[in-house]
């Protein structure tokens, strides 16, 4: 029998579904957010490059906790030395409203879960969006789940985010030009 993956905070979301199928249901006992694993867009794109550390954070969910979890739940040791320890901090743009996060500065609104909906993978979309923002104006993105990946596929390209929360599953992602 082939050796079966350690689980980590790097684990990519694919690689632990492959190895664990059983995990699916433990994701989506821990967090609603991680239902959307069943829809096959998502679970060919997004799952095949997100991270567990990653998915916590789009989850609103400690990655300590949801590996220690997923580790229990598959006989693995828990509390190893280094284990707690998160792999890198990832800004999310969560917080205090910036000044430049003026919704009235919105030229655009792009809804996550119906380009996931149709088949689409929305970073394509947004990124292709934002790069045609005039200076000072606003993309919003709007989602049921934390969009972590897209915004540091965004910052790495030098653009501002702010994440708010209007509701457990309601995200208002707004993207602007770094000045």
């Amino acid at each position: 029998m082939a050796e079966r993956l350690e689980i980590t905070p790097l684990t990519r979301i694919g690689a632990l579904l492959e190895a664990y199928p059983e995990l699916e249901q433990v994701l989506i006992d821990r967090s609603p957010a991680f239902g959307k694993l069943r829809n096959p867009v998502l679970r060919r794109t997004v799952a095949r490059i997100a991270t567990v550390e990653k998915a916590a954070a789009i989850a609103g969910i400690d990655a300590r906790e949801l590996v220690a979890t997923l580790r229990r739940a598959v006989g693995q040791p828990v509390d190893e030395p280094g284990e707690a320890a998160s792999a890198s901090e990832t800004a999310t743009g969560a917080g205090e409203r910036p000044d430049w996060a003026d919704p009235a500065r919105v030229g655009e609104t792009i809804d996550a879960d119906a380009l996931l909906q149709s088949g689409q993978v929305p970073l394509g979309p947004v990124v292709q969006a934002a790069r045609g923002l005039e200076p000072g104006q606003l993309l919003r993105v709007t989602s049921s789940f934390r969009p972590v990946p897209l915004i540091e596929a965004l910052s790495r390209q030098g653009f501002r985010t702010f994440v708010g929360q209007s509701a457990p599953e309601s995200y208002e992602t707004l993207i602007t030009r770094a000045e």
